[in-house]
Parts: structure tokens; sequence; C-alpha cells
């Protein structure tokens, strides 16, 4: 899903700065593409010292990216990429080929435990990957925790953060909207059930 939104906004941006680059009026492109002249981005110079050099960075208000300046120079440059992108014929088959390349099922590498495998795995229909269960090498897949149920927000995730060495208890990483900070929860892997310990949002290393 990361990849693909990453994708998505470097095509974005770079059909942004060419159009950025062109003589300020009517943009005829190739295959009949008409566009009118890419919006203005304001300066404001700022000046800083470094080691005796003066360095000035005149884009330096764009750093906040929650500023209303910020937030409406984005829609604006959004706005006119999606002219550009409206007018591109292969767009369909970027898009459906994007599609298929993305319909594959995943699967994360395994943790064993006792002859116990514990991964992520995704299915074709499915924007997040589940932590899975299995039991010695050729045993069946059991969803142990299903990153669908755990909120209607489809970019909410999880993750394997450790495991006991007899693979009873599971550490695991809660990520609600793709933010950076997790909750961290525990199961009692053997009743299938989560502890009451939760460990606060927050971002963990280890």
């Amino acid at each position: 899903m990361k990849i693909r939104l990453l994708l998505i906004c470097t095509l974005l941006f770079c059909f942004a700065a060419v159009a950025a680059d062109l003589p300020q009026k009517q943009v005829h492109g190739a295959n009949g593409i008409t566009l009118p002249p890419p919006p203005p981005t304001e300066t404001k110079p700022v000046t800083d010292t470094v080691s005796g050099h003066s360095v000035t960075d005149p884009y330096r208000w764009l750093e906040d990216q929650n500023s209303p300046e910020t937030r409406a120079w984005i829609d604006s440059q959004m706005h006119y990429t999606q002219q550009y992108l409206s007018q591109v014929k292969v767009r369909p088959e970027i898009v459906k080929r994007l599609t298929e390349l993305e319909h594959i099922e995943t699967i994360g590498i395994p943790i064993e435990r006792n002859d116990v495998y514990f991964y992520s795995k995704r299915l074709p229909d499915e924007n997040q990957a589940s932590i899975y269960i299995r039991k010695g090498l050729h045993g069946g897949d059991e969803r142990l925790i299903d990153a669908t149920k755990l909120s209607a927000d489809q970019n909410t995730s999880v993750h394997i953060n450790d495991l006991s060495m007899d693979a009873s208890l599971l550490v695991y990483g809660v990520r609600e909207g793709g933010a950076d900070e997790q909750t961290v929860h525990l199961m009692d892997v053997p009743n299938r059930k989560d502890l009451a310990d939760v460990l606060p949002r927050a971002r963990y290393s280890g």
C-alpha cells in the first residue's frame, strides 16, 4: 500500500515539476494535451549563515506542511496535475497494469518458535496484511490477528514486534491511518486472547 502511494505521489510531483519549468503561456503537450500556465509558487527568502557562507532558501515556508498557505499550495499543484493526467490517453492502461501488479498475495519473512511459524500475509483483495500462525512447516495457515477487523480505516496495519521463546506470547503493534506511531499489544497465543496490558501510542524501537 505504501509503495503504491509513494509511486503515485512521485508521478504526480514529477508531472508538476515538469510543468512548472515550462514557459508561462498556454502549454501544449504531446497527444493533444493542452494546459494553462502552472500555478505560481510564492518565494519568501530566508537567509542562514552556514560556516561563514550565506545560504538563501526561497521556499522555507513550504516546510510547514500543516499551514494554510502550504495546504493551499499543495491543493493548487494537485489540481494542476490532475488537469494534465485527465488528458493522458494511456492513463487507464497504466492504472490497469499497476492494479494487476499489486493484486497478488504477499507473505512476510516468518519467525519460528518451537516449530511454530508467525508471519504476515496479505491476500490479493486486501489493503493490509494480517498476522498468521502455522504449526509445523507444512501445517495449515490460521489468521491470528485480522487487520481488517481492527478498524474501518483501511490504512490501519498490524506488525509482529516480538515473540516469546516458547511461542506462547506475541507482541504486536497497531498503526492507525498509516502513522509511524503504534500501540503495542500482547496476545496469549494458546488461548487466542489479548492481555489487558497495552503500551500507549508512540514510536518504539529495539
